[in-house]
């Protein structure tokens, strides 16, 4: 019988998501952090426009991750899905 690629499946009936060492993570996991895309597709807008949004101080202003210009930009998901319960109010500049 030959070797076919499928993958085990758990118990659950969910194939486990294997990473570079052979190890198994859970799918369940929500980032705390997240960057530009995914922090606009959870506000429901484009990109540039959170941007622009967070830089005039109608949104939550993101955190900057490293220095200079590869500094790593990212929005707190706890922050965000805050603003979007409390209808989107204006947000001080300066304010997390």
């Amino acid at each position: 019988m030959s070797s076919l690629p499928f993958r085990p499946i758990d118990d659950d009936g969910q194939a486990p998501v294997s990473t570079a060492g052979g190890r198994t993570t859970p799918t369940d996991i929500v980032p705390e952090l997240l960057d530009t895309h995914q922090a606009a597709r959870l506000v429901n807008c484009g990109e540039r426009t959170l941007w622009r949004w967070s830089r005039s101080g109608i949104a939550p202003a993101p955190i900057k991750i490293g220095r200079g210009l590869r500094a790593a930009v990212r929005y707190r998901r706890a922050e965000l899905l805050e603003w979007i319960a409390d209808g989107c109010p204006r947000c001080e500049r300066g304010q997390r």
